[in-house]
């Protein structure tokens, strides 16, 4: 199993389960603020679609077209908007918050992964990181509309393995178990734990 695709993989599908949630709620925003709301999750999902497309470009550029057949990637979004679901009651935009901010979540694993393993190369940083970038603005506008304050992380935002590890406590939490199950029979736990355990040895070549 080639883990650097597999982490491409789990973040093209997190993108693409973003764009189908934040679609979802331009359709579903209701109430005073339906006009406003709606503009907003048009803005939010069309901002996902250039960002989909260059990762998967990049996916088979590297790996070949195999590589992002829709089978494996509509299983994988599935898992991923359980939990979106789960957390968000079915209210649209406190779907979109989650999803955001969970794509913060996504964006600093594979990006700490594909760095420690050395093969991040300068697109694939600049492009991680312009994508976290316009991601963070867009948390921005829905911090603001929801009036919610940044939330303080009660963990290490900077370790991977305890990014990895919050992920898996909030879906057993929940009650997810087949996400967890299916997150650990694709190994990711212990692919981002190796790589952060294996850190210093990158760095020696420094």
């Amino acid at each position: 199993m080639n883990h650097n695709l597999t982490v491409l993989q789990l973040l093209l599908a997190a993108l693409r389960a973003a764009h189908w949630s934040h679609w979802t709620s331009h359709w579903q925003v209701k109430g005073n603020s339906f006009y406003g709301d709606h503009e907003l999750m048009d803005r939010l999902y069309n901002s996902l679609i250039e960002e989909i497309d260059t990762l998967a470009e990049k996916i088979v550029c590297d790996f070949g077209y195999e590589a992002v057949h829709p089978a494996p990637q509509a299983q994988t979004m599935a898992q991923l908007l359980i939990p979106v679901e789960k957390n968000s009651g079915g209210d649209p935009l406190q779907r979109a918050l989650f999803v955001e901010e969970s794509l913060q979540v996504f964006f600093k694993a594979a990006y700490n992964y594909h760095k420690k393993k050395d093969y991040l190369s300068l697109g694939m940083d600049d492009f991680l990181m312009s994508m976290a970038n316009a991601h963070e603005e867009n948390l921005y506008l829905m911090r603001q509309r929801m009036n919610v304050p940044r939330k303080k992380m009660a963990f290490n935002k900077y370790n991977p393995t305890e990014l990895v590890a919050q992920l898996m406590k909030v879906l057993n939490n929940s009650g997810l178990v087949t996400t967890t199950d299916y997150l650990k029979r694709h190994r990711v736990p212990q692919v981002v734990n190796e790589a952060w355990m294996n850190r210093h040895m990158v760095e020696d070549f420094h």
